[in-house]
């Protein structure tokens, strides 16, 4: 797939033009909004402005759910908890790949339309239509189906950029329902849920919101202790989890990179940290959900998919290749490195996109009965569901070990040397470019 450059992503800031653009990509913004929630705290509706911030009409309010509610993500949630831990990559799926390109593809679930659009620009006046019909086709695409909880494992959940609405404190509180209503069997069904936010003062906001509710709980129920599980908050830069990989088996995030975009110096880098992170985070057989307005049918969503959630992966393959490559020269028994070799794995992954179908609309936003051939559809936001999986280290070197041509030129002889002709297994690993990473669009 062709790159496409950085400023065809860059996160719209707004319609306002002018100097007083809110800078959503920045820590201090965050902080300055969150706080203008807080009693007590009087903002100047002339100018929006607090501790030297420009805010907004709509920032100084409490309660905003970006793009989604939990309700309305809800059947895309549920089964990535209540389904069976897929932690390897079927046989079927790679043993006609020849190398990791063939495994970069596109798919269509059985039923759907996938439209790839080649136009960069989108109309704002238009998305709010566009974004009411995706969230409905979201919300109606599928019913949950009956779980059997008995040989479930509990899951582990982080959700990144949590703001003043967490999703997953709803799905904790959903979870929790289940296991007492699941006619006795106390399956336990979540382990843990943790909530993570740079803005301290959210945190703060959320801590106290929760210890306010346990104590209405303890005085309701009369009891000093509440065993019910609770969600974790704490104040952290999701460019550098203090957690180890394979931790989570659901990671969220609904529109903190589209935030952190519209910083264009450092927006595309940070986002690409975090990408890193939260796959480095993520179990194997886990997933991470994002939620963006960079829908992948467009050709401005595919860009952001290609140049932030791509490369987030491969530079999370390259640093975990490369420490374990340290790992390896301060290990002195090759015999026990030798014994281990059958266990090596290799992780891929695999991208859904989903959304409901495009709407081909006129200049006033009015959608367009018979579109002609030079129409162009147009997307709300996206749900991304990215699965981590293993495949046996042998087939990623033997399928998914695409050799780098990198030459050289000996100083003496002038010869330009060939290094990707490297045939030890252990060269061709070196030399994978990234993961394999397979593409679905899934269509309402």
């Amino acid at each position: 797939m062709k790159r496409k450059s950085s400023d065809t992503i860059a996160a719209d800031d707004g319609n306002d033009t002018t100097s007083k653009v809110p800078k959503y990509g920045t820590k201090e913004y965050w902080e300055a909004r969150y706080k203008s929630h807080l009693s007590g705290v009087t903002v100047d509706e002339s100018s929006y402005t607090l501790d030297g911030v420009v805010l907004s009409k709509e920032a100084i309010n409490a309660g905003h759910s970006w793009y989604f509610t939990y309700d309305e993500l809800k059947p895309l949630i549920m089964p990535l908890i209540l389904g069976s831990t897929d932690d390897k990559v079927a046989e079927s799926d790679y043993e006609e790949c020849s190398d990791a390109e063939s495994w970069v593809e596109e798919e269509e679930e059985e039923g759907s339309d996938t439209h790839i659009s080649t136009n960069d620009s989108t109309n704002d006046s238009t998305n709010d239509n566009i974004q009411e019909d995706t969230e409905e086709d979201i919300e109606e695409q599928q019913e949950l189906p009956d779980i059997d909880t008995t040989n479930l494992k509990p899951k582990r959940v982080l959700e990144v950029g949590c703001g003043d609405v967490p999703i997953a404190t709803s799905l904790l509180s959903d979870l929790v329902s289940m296991q007492q209503s699941d006619n006795g069997s106390n399956a336990e069904l979540i382990e843990e849920v943790t909530c993570i936010d740079y803005s301290e003062v959210v945190i703060e906001t959320l801590i106290k919101q929760q210890q306010k509710k346990l104590e209405q709980e303890q005085q309701n129920s009369g009891k000093k202790d509440i065993t019910q599980l609770q969600p974790t908050f704490q104040a952290l830069d999701a460019r550098s989890l203090p957690f180890e990989q394979n931790t989570y088996d659901l990671v969220l995030e609904k529109g903190t990179m589209d935030a952190m975009l519209s910083d264009e110096v450092d927006g595309i880098p940070n986002c690409i940290r975090i990408v890193e992170e939260m796959a480095r985070v993520t179990s194997e057989g886990g997933a991470i959900l994002i939620v963006s307005h960079l829908n992948a049918n467009e050709d401005k969503g595919m860009g952001w998919l290609e140049d932030i959630v791509f490369s987030g992966l491969k530079d999370e393959f390259l640093e975990r290749r490369k420490q374990e490559r340290e790992e390896t020269k301060s290990t002195t028994d090759a015999t026990t490195k030798d014994a281990s070799d059958d266990d090596e794995k290799e992780y891929v992954w695999s991208v859904e996109v989903h959304g409901g179908e495009g709407k081909y609309l006129d200049a006033n936003g009015e959608e367009i009965e018979n579109p002609s051939d030079d129409d162009i559809p147009t997307y709300g936001a996206c749900v991304y569901i990215i699965k981590k999986k293993s495949v046996p280290a042998s087939i990623a070197r033997d399928l998914f070990g695409k050799k780098k041509k990198e030459t050289t030129e000996d100083s003496n002889t002038g010869k330009v040397a060939d290094e990707g002709d490297a045939n030890s297994d252990d060269e061709k690993l070196k030399l994978m470019e990234m993961p394999p990473v397979k593409l679905e669009f899934v269509t309402y």
